[in-house]
């Protein structure tokens, strides 16, 4: 019960076992020691449903970062992309396990954070989540699936892989032109235009 999680939340912040850590508005996070984490993985997996777990914390960072990602275009940006930046670590461990177990969870979490890598420098490794996002999951919505082409465009042009660059936008471009999908049709004109100004 929430009552229980929250008797043992405070114990074990009590022990020294958990670091309290302040988050948007009011929320309370938790970290643990990598010391103790190790170890109680090892424990849990002998006491708990581990990929109840794993689905759990996927599922977290899927809201998280798709909330998150809606705000860099606001006025709260600065405090998204800290909050994106602080638990870059979770959402790699969310992508890690979606990936081979929920592909289009994956997929989703990978277009969410695309703008956070590019912003942040982490263009090459973005892309390489982009990648295997997108292999993992062919048949994800379309939506999601346009935004990861668009992501991968950015991603090769910000590295100077021009020619990469192109072959995601126009692809993201003949589907965006075959789905009536506008909004993303006129990303990947700019992003073609980009390219060709250089």
């Amino acid at each position: 019960t929430d009552l229980k999680a929250l008797y043992t939340l405070t114990s074990l912040t009590e022990k020294g076992f958990l670091q309290t850590v302040s988050g948007r508005g009011s929320e309370l996070r938790f970290r643990m020691l990598v010391v103790l984490r190790d170890v109680a993985q090892v424990i849990g997996r002998k006491s708990i449903d581990l990929e109840a777990v794993k689905n759990e914390h996927a599922a977290f960072f899927l809201e998280f970062s798709e909330k998150r990602s809606a705000d860099l275009t606001a006025e709260d940006a600065p405090l998204a992309l800290n909050e994106l930046r602080r638990e870059h670590d979770n959402i790699r461990s969310a992508l890690r396990w979606t990936i081979d177990h929920d592909p289009d969870k994956a997929a989703r979490i990978a277009a969410a954070v695309r703008h956070f890598w590019t912003i942040h420098g982490h263009s090459k490794e973005g892309r390489k989540w982009l990648e295997s996002a997108l292999a993992a999951a062919p048949d994800t919505a379309l939506s999601v699936r346009l935004e990861i082409l668009t992501g991968l465009g950015n991603m090769a042009q910000f590295n100077g892989e021009h020619d990469a660059a192109r072959v995601w936008y126009e692809k993201c471009f003949e589907e965006s032109k075959a789905s009536g999908d506008q909004w993303n049709l006129a990303r990947a004109l700019r992003g073609i235009g980009a390219i060709d100004y250089m």
